[in-house]
């Protein structure tokens, strides 16, 4: 009897380390990208002005708006062009990009509104839906219509942030 049980917990012991080596591998072939972020250079979205205009109803909205959706609308109010940024302070390559657009607004401060969108709050469960966010960091570049101009996956390099800035800002193509 007494063999049995030791049997058993060497059995539960064996199941636990493959487990954990089951891991690591997705982890080594997946370069940590379980989490949904992106250490890939920025890529331009294939058809950014697919993504959702108006707002959408998602089941289970209460109609209260975020403080992003809140800004948003401030923003367009303002006729102001947006670089709304979505991220999670635990991505590492969102990390990087907050850290770009941090050096980069004061450049445009009163031109451009800038909104850091957690993806982890709930309260900002609906943007990400209208916005369709798969893969973080994701940044929207928005008109001062509010009509999306372009959108990257990844992180975008200060060079490039400034020049669809400057292009917002002007209101070129």
């Amino acid at each position: 009897m007494i063999g049995d049980v030791v049997k058993r917990k060497g059995a539960l012991w064996t199941g636990m380390v493959v487990c954990l080596y089951v891991l690591l591998a997705a982890l080594a072939i997946f370069g940590g990208d379980i989490c949904g972020c992106s250490n890939e250079p920025a890529k331009q979205m294939e058809q950014p002005s697919e993504a959702v205009q108006e707002v959408n109803p998602v089941p289970g909205n209460t109609g209260k708006m975020s403080a992003s959706q809140q800004a948003l609308e401030q923003a367009k109010n303002d006729s102001l062009p947006v670089l709304l940024n979505f991220h999670s302070t635990q991505c590492i390559p969102c990390i990087e990009i907050e850290k770009i657009i941090k050096a980069v607004e004061p450049s445009y401060a009163g031109r451009v509104r800038f909104i850091i969108v957690d993806v982890y709050d709930p309260s900002e469960y609906e943007l990400c839906v209208q916005y369709s966010i798969q893969t973080i960091p994701t940044t929207v570049f928005l008109d001062a219509k509010g009509q999306i101009k372009e959108g990257y996956v990844g992180v975008i390099e200060e060079a490039s942030m400034r020049q669809i800035l400057d292009r917002l800002v002007s209101g070129t193509p």
